[in-house]
């Protein structure tokens, strides 16, 4: 699913070239904007331009806080794609590229055939095809996610890995599903890749019934990531994990682990979750032996078990 639109700003959100005079912004794309950041896409500026002059006019023209990424510069298009990629943890296939610049959609077509890419004159066909439908609470407060994240590694660089994550104050909360949880956990699954055993997609009648799924929440010192895990285990067997991947890398994905993990955790590889693979591997589970079907059954071992990291704090 397409989670991030990168738009070119010369010609495409505003008429006109920056350096050339004054530019004017296109109602169309604000609708867009809007419109998709209400339903959980966010929005990111790939741009080849003078930074402070282009700074000014996003600001000038009441557009920066609808960006969660900027790169403005001289460099190649896919190369500052690649580089918010990163930045935001998503993957390339959840990106959309818009340009006016046939010769720079060609080449982002080029570099990186996962990009999504789109002609400005076209941009409104975007409404249609990144249509979500049903929308969570945490899908509408994307934007601001981000901006708290961008908050966490600003500080993160003014301080020691180890010292910045025990000042963070991170706290996990594991509980039942309830009624209200439905339309996340139904985006989690949808929408989680890197950090999902399966890649199962329940149907909504499916999550409904279900009546041993828990969910996760995460909140610390900068803000509120709401709900970033399902689990659903069975008989001491993990069957089900999706961890948003917003939260690699900082041990919460440990910590869920060992609170929900019983006796064994099952995966299938989907081709895009090796880091769920890493996550049982370093967290000590022993691998059984695989499936017809894909699966593999990891097992807690003799050793010891997965435990929750000293900087974290879990309710459950």
């Amino acid at each position: 699913m397409r989670k991030c639109v990168i738009w070119d700003l010369d010609n495409t959100v505003w008429d006109g070239v920056l350096l050339e005079g004054e530019v004017t912004p296109r109602p169309d794309v604000l609708r867009i904007l809007e419109t998709l950041d209400r339903r959980g896409i966010v929005h990111a500026i790939a741009s080849r331009n003078h930074e402070p002059a282009t700074r000014a006019a996003l600001v000038r023209h009441n557009l920066d806080d609808w960006f969660v990424a900027r790169r403005i510069n001289w460099q190649a298009k896919p190369m500052n794609l690649r580089s918010i990629s990163e930045e935001l943890r998503l993957s390339l296939d959840a990106l959309v590229f818009v340009d006016d610049d046939a010769f720079e959609r060609a080449q982002v077509n080029w570099a990186l055939p996962e990009v999504e890419t789109v002609d400005a004159r076209d941009v409104v066909g975007l409404l249609d095809e990144l249509d979500p439908g049903v929308v969570s609470a945490e899908a509408r407060r994307r934007r601001t996610l981000y901006r708290e994240e961008a908050c966490r590694r600003e500080a993160a660089q003014t301080q020691s890995r180890q010292a910045f994550l025990d000042g963070c104050g991170m706290e996990i909360t594991v509980r039942p599903m309830e009624a209200t949880d439905v339309e996340r956990v139904l985006e989690l699954m949808s929408r989680t890749h890197q950090l999902n055993t399966t890649g199962r997609i329940f149907s909504r009648d499916e999550v409904v019934e279900q009546a041993n799924i828990l969910v996760a929440s995460l909140r610390d010192r900068f803000g509120d990531y709401g709900t970033i895990g399902v689990a659903i285990s069975e008989g001491g067997l993990l069957s089900y994990l999706a961890i948003s991947c917003r939260v690699m890398g900082r041990g919460v994905e440990r910590a869920l682990l060992a609170t929900v993990l019983d006796r064994a955790a099952l995966l299938k590889d989907t081709g895009t979750n090796r880091a769920m693979r890493v996550l049982y591997q370093m967290s000590g589970l022993v691998a059984g032996e695989l499936q017809p079907d894909g699966t593999q059954v990891f097992a807690v071992g003799s050793g010891p078990r997965p435990t929750v990291p000293s900087w974290i704090e879990v309710h459950a």
